[in-house]
C-alpha cells in the first residue's frame, strides 16, 4: 500500500563532476520534496508537512566543491504524495553543468508543444468574450450565455495546460482549484446549452448523470482540504469505485449522447436548426469517442495499453475536432445572430411606419364644440317647457302663465 511519506535513496559518483564551472543537480518529480547530498540538505520544493508542491516540477540544485571530494556520494530524497498525478510520475534525477542542465528543462519545455494550449486558450477566451457580449445585448437567447461559459471554461483549462507545459512556478493547489471548477461546470452547462438550442427543457432523468460528474470533482476537491495520508485514502476509495462501478464514464458518456436526446426525433428538426443539430452531434461523437477509450483503462475491460497509447494523440485529435466544431457552431450563431437583428430592425420600421400612419388618421388633439351647443344638448326637457312657456306667456293672462309654470315644475323629476 502506498504511503504518502517515503525516503528514496541513492548513490552517485560525482568525479567526472570536478571539471565544470558550475556543477549542480536536477531533480524531476511531481510532489513535495527535500534533497539531502551525504545528509546536508542541498534544496527543496514544495511543503513535506502538507504535501502541496509548485507546478515547476524540474529544478537544478549547486553543488559545493566539498560534495565533489568524496565519492561515491549518497544523494536522498523526503518525498510526500498526496495526489494521484504525484503517485504515478516517474523521480528523475540527472548531474552536470548548470547550463547543461537548463538546457536539458528547456528542451523538456519544448517537448511539451506548450503553442497549441497558448493558441487554444486565447482563442476560446476571445470567443467567449465575444458571445457573453452577444448575450448582453438579447438576453433571450440563453444558449449564448451557456456557450460563453464553456468556452471561458475551455480557455482558463488550456492556459493550465500551457502553465503547466511551460513548468510556471505557481502552487499546485490553484492549478487543482482552477481544474476541478471547471470540470464541476462544464458537464451542466454543456447539457444546457444542448436543450436551450434545442428549445426544450432538460428531462429530470438527465440531471442524474449530471450529479453524479459534480460529486466526483466535488469528492477530488474536497481531498485538497485533507492531510496527505487521509487524501490518499480517499483517492484510493474513489478509484476503487470507479474501476469495479464506471460510475463517472457512464455519466459521462450519457452527458455527451445529450445531443442526440435533446435533437430527438430527427424528422422534426427544422431546416435553420440541421446544420446547429448536426454539429451539436459531432461535437458529442467526439467526446464520446475521448470515454470510450479512456474506459479501457479500467479494471473490468484489462486494456491500459490502449489509452495510454493514444491519449494523446486521441487527445489532440478530439481538441482539434471541437475547435472546427466550434468556429462552425460560431458562425451559424452568428448568422441567426444577424437574421434576428434584421428582423427586429424591420419591425420597428413597421411600427414606426404604423404610428406616423395612425397620427394622420387620428389627431393627438380634437377640438371642443362650443358651449352653447353643450348647453342645448344636455338641457333638461322640463326646461325646454319652461322656455316654451315664458315664451307663450305674452298671448295669455297672467294668471293661465303661473298655472302653466306650477304645472310644468310639478312634473320635474326631483
Amino acid at each position: 500500500m502506498l504511503e504518502p511519506h517515503l525516503w528514496a535513496r541513492c548513490h552517485a559518483d560525482f568525479g567526472a563532476l570536478r571539471g565544470t564551472a558550475h556543477p549542480a543537480i536536477q531533480i524531476s518529480l511531481i510532489g513535495a520534496y527535500q534533497l539531502f547530498v551525504d545528509g546536508v540538505l542541498v534544496g527543496g520544493a514544495g511543503n513535506v508537512r502538507t504535501g502541496f508542491y509548485s507546478m515547476n516540477t524540474i529544478r537544478q540544485y549547486p553543488l559545493t566543491a566539498a560534495v565533489l571530494t568524496a565519492q561515491p556520494v549518497t544523494i536522498a530524497l523526503r518525498i510526500t504524495l498526496r495526489d494521484p498525478i504525484a503517485t504515478t510520475s516517474p523521480l528523475e534525477i540527472h548531474a552536470g553543468d548548470m547550463e547543461a542542465l537548463a538546457g536539458r528543462r528547456a528542451g523538456n519545455i519544448l517537448a511539451h508543444k506548450a503553442t497549441l494550449p497558448l493558441a487554444m486558450a486565447v482563442f476560446f477566451g476571445v470567443v467567449g468574450l465575444m458571445l457573453l457580449g452577444l448575450f448582453y445585448y438579447d438576453r433571450s437567447r440563453r444558449e449564448l450565455l451557456y456557450l460563453s461559459i464553456l468556452c471561458v471554461q475551455g480557455a482558463v483549462g488550456w492556459a493550465e495546460v500551457f502553465s503547466s507545459a511551460i513548468l510556471m512556478n505557481y502552487p499546485v493547489a490553484l492549478h487543482d482549484a482552477l481544474l476541478f471548477a471547471g470540470d464541476i461546470v462544464a458537464p451542466v452547462v454543456l447539457v444546457l446549452f444542448y436543450f436551450a438550442l434545442a428549445r426544450r427543457r432538460v428531462p429530470r432523468l438527465y440531471w442524474l448523470p449530471m450529479a453524479v460528474v459534480v460529486a466526483q470533482f466535488a469528492l477530488q476537491g474536497f481531498e485538497m482540504l485533507l492531510p496527505p495520508d487521509a487524501a490518499l485514502r480517499l483517492w484510493r476509495l474513489d478509484l476503487a469505485v470507479n474501476d469495479h462501478t464506471l460510475l463517472y464514464f457512464i455519466a459521462q458518456l450519457a452527458i455527451s449522447a445529450a445531443p442526440f436526446v435533446a435533437f430527438w426525433p430527427y424528422g422534426q428538426i427544422s431546416r435553420r436548426m440541421r446544420p446547429l443539430a448536426i454539429l451539436c452531434m459531432l461535437y458529442g461523437a467526439a467526446t464520446t469517442l475521448w470515454y470510450v477509450v479512456q474506459v479501457t483503462a479500467f479494471i473490468l475491460l484489462r486494456l491500459p495499453s490502449l489509452f495510454y497509447a493514444w491519449q494523446w494523440v486521441l487527445g489532440e485529435t478530439s481538441a482539434f475536432v471541437k475547435a472546427c466544431v466550434l468556429v462552425a457552431l460560431l458562425g451559424l450563431l452568428f448568422r441567426d445572430q444577424r437574421r434576428v437583428t434584421e428582423e427586429r430592425a424591420l419591425l420597428a420600421g413597421e411600427m414606426q411606419a404604423a404610428s406616423e400612419i395612425q397620427r394622420m388618421l387620428a389627431p393627438v388633439k380634437i377640438e371642443t364644440a362650443p358651449a352653447c351647443i353643450s348647453m342645448l344638448l344636455f338641457t333638461p326637457c322640463v326646461m325646454w317647457a319652461e322656455i316654451f312657456i315664458f315664451v307663450a306667456s305674452w298671448a295669455m293672462d297672467d294668471n293661465a302663465f303661473w298655472w302653466a309654470m306650477s304645472a310644468a315644475r310639478a312634473q320635474q323629476p326631483p
